[in-house]
Order: structure tokens, then sequence, then C-alpha cells
């Protein structure tokens, strides 16, 4: 698996914090201690939606998408990856997904 540095960015811009993204913590999707915290720049939509920003080493840059906290089998809830779309950008992100007119 990944480490976690290559699965989320921490950098929060300007354009999103004015859009209404933060720095927040998130388990870590790279350690199998899911109690392991790390920051990154997400948008919550809800206690249990959330789009969180994304790095994307292999053509560098960034990417946004939507997860949903799920309960699994084993009584643990985890964010999953709500299907398999990404936006190349914050604000079409929020346009797709949820709160933007």
């Amino acid at each position: 698996m990944l480490p976690s540095f290559a699965l989320y960015s921490n950098e929060l811009t300007d354009e999103e914090r004015e859009l209404g993204f933060e720095l927040v913590e998130v388990s870590d999707l790279a350690s199998w201690d899911r109690s392991n915290q790390i920051p990154t720049v997400a948008f919550r939509m809800s206690d249990s939606d959330r789009i969180v920003k994304m790095r994307v080493r292999i053509i560098g840059g960034v990417s946004y998408r939507q997860e949903r906290l799920r309960h699994i089998d084993t009584g643990v809830s985890v964010w999953l990856p709500v299907g398999s779309i990404v936006f190349p950008t914050a604000e079409q992100a929020l346009d797709s997904v949820c709160c933007r007119n």
C-alpha cells in the first residue's frame, strides 16, 4: 500500500479556504492502525460525507474525491470513496457533488 503522504494533500490554498475547505485530521488509509490521524484538506458536507484533496503522484497535481463513512462487518467505521469519479478542481467537486448552485 502507498504511504499516507502519497494519498492525501495537506496543502490548503486560499481558493480552497474561500470555498469552505479546511485542514482536518483523517484516518491514515495507508496504515493498519486506523486510529493514526494525518492532516488533509477536506470539505465536510455532513458527519458522514466529505470531499478530500488527494495527491496524484503518477502525473503530478491533485484531485478531489467524495468519501462516505461506512460501517463494515468488523463493526468499525471507515471512510470509503463514493464511486470512482475524481474531480480536477475543488470548485468542480463542489459543483458536481453537493454544495453549490
